[in-house]
């Protein structure tokens, strides 16, 4: 790992480019929280990695609540969120007042 390693977290991690960026990420060094709205759209990019790489947590990003739940779980488990990263390519800092809509 290196100093240069950020935590990432991608939305609609369940669809193919989803997963791609994912897995680049991860095979950059950077720790990835995986979000979508089924759990089961997100073991494929998990698995192999280690818990403290990569975290899957099921959630709509259109429900505030579900979003607080998300962040608090994702920054006790691998630390403070650096980006926000979705399929469309969308990439920005995480800013702790951001919702996680683009």
């Amino acid at each position: 790992m290196t100093d240069l390693m950020h935590v990432f977290l991608v939305t609609n991690a369940g669809t193919e480019s989803g997963r791609r960026i994912a897995r680049d990420l991860l095979l950059a060094g950077h720790r990835v929280v995986v979000t979508d709205i089924s759990a089961t759209s997100l073991v494929r990019i998990t698995h192999g990695y280690s818990s403290d790489r990569v975290l899957a947590i099921a959630a709509d990003t259109s429900d505030s609540d579900q979003v607080r739940r998300l962040i608090e779980r994702a920054e006790s488990r691998l630390g403070a969120i650096d980006f926000v990263v979705s399929p469309d390519g969308v990439s920005r800092r995480y800013q702790q007042s951001n919702s996680l809509a683009a």
